[in-house]
């Protein structure tokens, strides 16, 4: 019974197969044309190194601190000191026992080689932009 209706629909599965062929072929070569095949250099994308910093001054201090681009933070400077992986406020280290002496958020441009060469970078203090619990597993 089977294969009488393998036998009567063989044209039909052929064709059907046939143009699955195509359209995955044709979304494979589109996904090599975008690169995805190939590992980026580690200078092409830093979110990796930004959650890992995020990571390690979490760890630290109890607040995370990394660069983000975010216009709002722009706006919303209240000058610290980087100091190691931490923006410093009035000169001591943030922590949550001192949560309600300092003015979040804290902002400091910081002049760092991520791979390039020198870039002026704006970090801040809380980075709450991405989740920073991934790089908290590869700390």
């Amino acid at each position: 019974m089977i294969e009488n209706f393998i036998k009567k629909y063989q044209k039909i599965f052929f064709i059907i197969f046939f143009f699955l062929v195509i359209f995955l072929s044709k979304k494979q070569f589109f996904y090599r044309q975008l690169g995805y095949s190939s590992i980026p250099f580690t200078t092409d994308i830093l979110d990796e190194k930004n959650y890992i910093w995020a990571a390690k001054s979490f760890l630290q201090t109890g607040i995370p601190t990394a660069w983000s681009n975010l216009f709002t933070y722009k706006k919303l400077t209240n000058g610290g000191s980087l100091v190691g992986i931490n923006i410093y406020f009035e000169g001591k280290r943030p922590s949550f026992k001192r949560i309600e002496e300092i003015k979040f958020p804290l902002t400091a441009v910081a002049e760092i080689d991520v791979g390039k060469g020198k870039e002026h970078i704006l970090m801040v203090q809380p980075f709450l932009d991405h989740s920073f619990l991934s790089g908290v597993i590869l700390v």
